[in-house]
């Protein structure tokens, strides 16, 4: 494990004593996981890279995801292509445990992108002043009035994830069923009469490109 602190350390900077600490049980967790690569030349470490088996909501359903992280190599072997055969490695072993979606955040495109990955999506950081929560509407009343007991608070551990993932997947499968049943109620009506040609409906109803029938 130090062999690979001390290679994380080279090649992303330096560190404080309890990322070290945070970075060394992640990375244990994963080498028992079998989810841990490394390369190697002459014994030594000269990559690695490790997969987080994580979930991404797609259309309300959970959808297993592939998460890699920590992927470095040795800045002296850089540029001798360690880091697009450790990736090839990784990406085999994503296929083999049949995750359909992987997901990095990269530092450099072109070997990711060579290798499959492509810019998707994006990341967002909102910052509210405490301040501002004074501003807030006041809660409905019937939202405030308690309907019965309150909930249990108690305090997450590993044994709770299951329960976290269900109660999130929970919640992107209510706003799928509410952004259904809003898109019935306000999608437009198309309204289309074929009689001796062809065309094409569009939302208002109108008739469009009409092409002349085969009348014999």
């Amino acid at each position: 494990m130090e062999a690979q602190l001390d290679l994380g350390q080279r090649a992303f900077g330096i560190s404080s004593a309890g990322q070290r600490a945070a970075w060394s049980y992640l990375a244990g967790l994963r080498a028992g996981q079998g989810l841990f690569l490394g390369a190697f030349v002459g014994g030594a470490p000269a990559g690695a890279a490790m997969i987080h088996d994580l979930r991404q909501w797609w259309v309300g359903r959970a959808i297993p995801c592939a998460g890699i992280a920590s992927v470095k190599v040795a800045p002296e072997y850089r540029g001798s292509g360690i880091g697009r055969r450790l990736m090839t490695a990784l990406l085999d072993a994503v296929a083999e445990r049949g995750y359909p979606l992987s997901a990095l955040y990269p530092a450099t495109m072109p070997i990711y992108r060579s290798l499959g990955w492509e810019l998707a999506g994006g990341k967002y950081v909102a910052t509210v002043p405490a301040r501002s929560l004074r501003t807030l509407m006041a809660p409905d009343a019937a939202a405030s009035v308690a309907t019965g007991p309150a909930p249990e608070v108690r305090r997450a551990g590993p044994d709770a994830a299951a329960a976290v993932i269900a109660r999130i997947g929970g919640a992107h499968q209510a706003l799928r069923r509410d952004h259904d049943r809003v898109g019935r109620q306000t999608r437009p009506r198309r309204r289309c009469e074929r009689r001796e040609g062809a065309g094409r409906c569009d939302p208002n109803g109108a008739r469009r490109g009409d092409v002349p029938g085969d009348r014999g």
